[in-house]
């Protein structure tokens, strides 16, 4: 399965609503390899929570999604999309958003991919899309 089919499956899992969306998203993120920044493992708890629990609030996110960008740009990494550590952060990014930040879910999830796969190294993308597929598997049978 390509990244885009990968996408279209998430995206039709979610249904096109950006809430369920960055649910799955959310689970999806177990994918990240460790060891990884400390912002990365605060905005995955935070999201959990916000997302999974309703136990964080909006500005919460805000905080955790500054701390996110002002760890990139600390490193002068803002728009490297290509390191594993910064391709996990700019994931975490991704369901810090209490709200959809464009109308595209697709181009949500997409982009999620893009940063979700380049956490992985170069040995692990042959199995990137069956790691995913098992979480969006997991994911529909709970819904």
């Amino acid at each position: 399965m390509n990244l885009d089919e990968l996408t279209d499956a998430m995206t039709a899992t979610a249904s096109g609503d950006y809430k369920t969306s960055v649910r799955l998203m959310v689970k999806c993120l177990r994918v990240i390899p460790f060891p990884v920044p400390d912002v990365v493992i605060t905005g995955i708890e935070l999201a959990r929570r916000y997302w999974k629990h309703g136990s964080a609030s909006e500005t919460d996110l805000e905080r955790a999604r500054v701390a996110c960008w002002n760890y990139l740009d600390h490193v002068a990494s803002s728009t490297n999309t290509i390191e594993p550590e910064f391709c996990a952060i700019r994931a975490v990014i991704c369901v810090l958003y209490p709200n959809a930040p464009s109308d595209d879910i697709g181009e949500l999830i997409d982009f999620f991919n893009q940063m979700l796969r380049g956490t992985l190294a170069k040995d692990d993308e042959d199995s990137f899309s069956e790691k995913v597929m098992a979480v969006v598997e997991e994911f529909t049978k709970k819904q």
